[in-house]
């Protein structure tokens, strides 16, 4: 064998020896830094009861240290305003009252759906709405929009007599 051919078996050999060592090493490394070794149980002092726990593995208190429920207390009456179109959806409104007047339905409602667009949780245009269907002779339609409107008129109470008036004509129509 020529010196030649021996240096070179004799790195081949090295490399070898130092690339297992290198993945060895980054197995070792892996293990070691690239997970969490398991953690033991938490072991039970003697006389210390371990809550139960329930299906999902979240420990609960027994029911017999439940705190004692405490008497609920009456809560003072919360007053809920009627959402009021904003301006646009009113200039929308009154053109529709106007044209309705004329006895132009379709404009009418027309122009109270680009108001709803403006004001969805207004209930004056729902109640407006019910009124166009009402002179139409919809009576189905109008009972559909004013109980929309009852439903968005809070504590406002004019504004539930309002409905009441329509429904009542509607009851007489």
């Amino acid at each position: 064998m020529s010196a030649t051919t021996w240096r070179m078996t004799n790195r081949a050999g090295v490399l070898s020896v130092l690339l297992v060592f290198l993945i060895s090493g980054c197995s070792s490394f892996q293990d070691t830094y690239g997970r969490k070794p398991p953690q033991p149980a938490p072991e039970q002092q003697p006389g210390v009861e371990k809550p139960p726990r329930d299906e999902s593995g979240v420990s609960r208190a027994p029911e017999a240290e439940q705190p004692a429920e405490q008497p609920r207390r009456s809560r003072p009456s919360v007053q809920i305003a009627r959402a009021e179109p904003l301006p646009a959806a009113n200039h929308f409104i009154q053109q529709a009252r106007t044209a309705s007047d004329q006895g132009n339905y379709s404009q009418a409602l027309s122009l109270l759906e680009r108001a709803r667009r403006i004001s969805p949780g207004a209930g004056e245009v729902y109640l407006e709405i019910a009124e166009v269907h009402m002179n139409m002779g919809d009576s189905d339609q109008a009972r559909r929009f004013c109980d929309k409107a009852q439903s968005l008129s809070g504590d406002d109470a004019e504004f539930k007599a309002r409905i009441r008036r329509v429904l009542n004509q509607l009851g007489s129509a």
